[in-house]
């Protein structure tokens, strides 16, 4: 498609978003509790997306931050790749030894899970907005699941779109 250069302007032309699409997505890496990357079909092409869990607030990786339970990020964000894999939350051990970044990240890009995702806008950072099930006709989100198990809070206030 040639690019009407007459036609091209800033109020002619839709923002681009994800908004309303849903899809079975691979989860590639965890970033943190709230974070992940994945890939998704997108007009018949594999693409990769920063996402952040819609409504969600978990601890950071930094020293110091911590959940409502008083447990440090990583134990979110191996709590969230556990999900990610097939894995039930009752089943995961809170008392393990944390995952090693790379480790972890193998042993997504190695599951042959694939999670549920209804795609959102863009949040102020550039991220999509997502929330993610297990499968489409899974009640809860994982989003729901985290704060079920203390490892995030709810922040929908505070979630805002890009606005532009």
């Amino acid at each position: 498609m040639d690019l009407d250069k007459g036609r091209a302007t800033f109020d002619s032309v839709d923002k681009f978003s994800f908004n309303g699409i849903e899809q079975d997505v691979k989860v590639v890496r965890v970033v943190d509790g709230d974070t992940v990357y994945i890939v998704a079909d997108y007009n018949g092409r594999l693409v990769k997306l920063k996402c952040r869990l819609k409504g969600i607030d978990c601890a950071e990786l930094k020293q110091g931050s911590l959940d409502t339970k008083g447990r440090d990020g990583f134990c979110g964000r191996d709590f969230l790749a556990h999900l990610c894999m097939g894995s039930n939350a009752k089943d995961f051990d809170e008392n393990r030894k944390r995952e090693d970044k790379k480790e972890l990240e193998r042993k997504l890009n190695g599951s042959q899970s694939l999670v549920h995702a209804q795609l959102g806008d863009f949040d102020c950072f550039g991220r999509v907005l997502v929330t993610l099930k297990k499968e489409k006709s899974s009640r809860k989100s994982f989003s729901q699941i985290l704060k079920e198990y203390g490892y995030a809070k709810d922040t929908r206030e505070k979630t805002r779109a890009m606005r532009q």
